[in-house]
């Protein structure tokens, strides 16, 4: 929580870094990284193979919880951490989820959530958990009169769904 716009000699330097710690990175090429997963710096290629794979693992291992159903809302989060967060929550709740993403909502999201309003209406919803929406995205739900649900609090999401 310092400061932010100071000289770049004068940020703490860390060589690791663990638990739930807020990190700002910045830098090239990082448009595919995925919000909440591991941080790997490698020195060598076989590293990066090593790491590489480690990753693939973990995501998996992530993704294989993450159960969806034939029918359901569509849930959308900022990191891995919070979709299954939310999800857990969903799950014990009995709110079926038919779709999942990680990260800012686009256009396509709200299209394939469209789907969902010829089988089960009231499933058409996007519930949003601390993710910004595209804007071409919020033009789109609107004009396919699709409820998108925004909070930072899980417990929000769920009253403003069920209400």
């Amino acid at each position: 929580m310092k400061e932010q716009r100071t000289a770049t000699s004068e940020f703490d330097h860390h060589k690791e870094i663990h638990a739930a710690i807020g990190l700002k990175i910045a830098g090239p090429n990082l448009d595919d990284a995925l919000a909440g997963s591991a941080l790997f710096v490698y020195k060598n290629d076989d590293e990066l193979e090593e790491f590489s794979n480690k990753l693939d693992d973990d995501f998996k291992s992530v993704m294989d919880k993450l159960k969806t159903q034939q029918y359901g809302v569509h849930v959308q989060a900022s990191t891995i951490g919070s979709l299954e967060a939310l999800l857990q929550f969903l799950t014990t709740s009995s709110i079926p989820v038919a779709s999942i993403g990680i990260g800012t909502i686009y256009r396509s999201t709200v299209v394939k959530v469209n789907v969902m309003k010829e089988k089960k209406p009231e499933y058409a919803v996007i519930l949003s958990f601390d993710v910004k929406m595209d804007p071409d995205a919020r033009l789109e739900a609107k004009t396919l009169d699709i409820k998108v649900f925004e909070a930072n609090i899980i417990y929000h999401l769920f009253d403003m769904f069920t209400k």
